[in-house]
């Protein structure tokens, strides 16, 4: 999320709706900074302890064509504004407790049995991953921090979903997404966190110059017999837009991006806890 400005203002008495709220950031904005503002709203608010509020607040300047989403923390008096905050007596930035509780919910609706990769659907815990099979730090994250801690995600009786989707600027990582969904589909089972592991371990995607020879090395790891004709079938695309129409209602802004339990996890380490 790009940022605007960073610091503290006195702002008096106010704020006593989001309309309020709106202007007020926007003075802030055009006093403490060259830009001006032309619109501006409130997407979101939340509560983030018993002195500060966090607002979500969308904004276009003059001049730049897209629209900007920033967060701004308020305290319970309306009297300061700020973008960032330290809490020494919990030692957490207020920021980050605003980023994680502006997020949207991952709706009940969102989970689809083609995205489980481990685990059960009836599962206590639930732990969703937006993925892209190049991105490194979801190889990282999955292929290396994830996989290594099966056996907690087990003891703690939490199922994994993958929606993958092309995030990466590459050609091919919507084929090696549509594979993957392929290979679950024929084989009832997914293969992603062995296609990961492969990937963070085993130079999985090493001289790899065309889609050929991306589904040529898939079926030489996996034993499959797969071709490209066969990723276009019905099913497996509508596996695939689905995942992007989901990651569009979540508002996703990169990869990996991780809910547990129907909440975003800026930690991406809750299902450690099996909380």
């Amino acid at each position: 999320m790009k940022k605007i400005i960073i610091g503290t203002a006195f702002l008096g008495t106010l704020l006593l709706s989001d309309d309020l709220a709106a202007k007020k950031v926007e003075e802030f904005i055009q006093t403490n900074s060259n830009s001006s503002v032309e619109k501006i709203s409130i997407k979101k608010e939340v509560k983030l302890n018993s002195e500060w509020n966090a607002y979500l607040v969308s904004i276009n300047l003059k001049g730049i064509q897209n629209s900007i989403e920033d967060i701004f923390i308020l305290d319970k008096d309306n009297k300061y504004i700020t973008q960032g905050m330290f809490d020494i007596s919990t030692n957490q930035n207020l920021r980050d407790i605003a980023f994680e509780k502006l997020q949207p919910i991952f709706e009940k609706s969102y989970y689809n049995e083609n995205n489980l990769v481990f685990g059960n659907s009836k599962s206590k815990n639930k732990l969703v991953v937006f993925t892209d099979p190049f991105c490194p730090a979801c190889i990282s994250f999955i292929g290396k921090d994830l996989i290594h801690n099966e056996k907690e995600l087990l003891k703690n009786n939490v199922a994994v979903y993958f929606y993958s989707i092309p995030v990466v600027s590459n050609k091919l990582n919507e084929t090696l997404i549509k594979i993957s969904i392929l290979n679950k589909l024929k084989n009832k089972t997914s293969t992603d966190f062995k296609m990961y592991q492969e990937i963070a371990s085993n130079n999985f995607l090493s001289d790899i110059n065309n889609k050929e020879d991306l589904i040529n090395k898939f079926n030489k790891v996996f034993s499959t017999k797969y071709n490209l004709k066969d990723l276009e079938i019905k099913e497996v695309t509508d596996i695939y837009k689905n995942n992007l129409l989901i990651a569009d209602k979540i508002s996703l802004k990169g990869t990996p991006t991780v809910f547990y339990n129907d909440l975003f996890d800026m930690s991406k380490s809750k299902y450690l806890k099996g909380e």
